[in-house]
């Protein structure tokens, strides 16, 4: 079937990939999931969903969402760093 597999990058941006997925547990966190052209592995239970034009959707949401985080959050540490730079050493 398939699925939509999505998960925070070290980057802090949302990371989508699409594949294919029984939905077999793995064990308790863990279910089956292939990305599209690579090698069969496990993914994080609740981070593969079907692949529907709502879930679509709604992932797409949440990397919008995380997007507009990481550049507010980042806005905010040039300015922190901008600050400590006008310490007195």
């Amino acid at each position: 079937m398939r699925a939509i597999e999505f998960q925070l990058g070290t980057l802090k941006t949302l990371e989508v990939r699409f594949g294919e997925s029984q939905f077999k547990n793995v064990d308790d966190f863990w279910t089956d999931f292939k990305p599209d052209g690579g090698e069969k592995t496990t993914a994080f239970r609740a981070s593969v969903v079907k692949d529907t034009e709502h879930n679509r959707m709604i992932v797409e949401k949440i990397k919008n969402e995380y997007a507009e985080l990481k550049s507010i959050t980042d806005s905010k540490e040039r300015n922190v760093i901008g600050l400590r730079n006008h310490l007195e050493r």
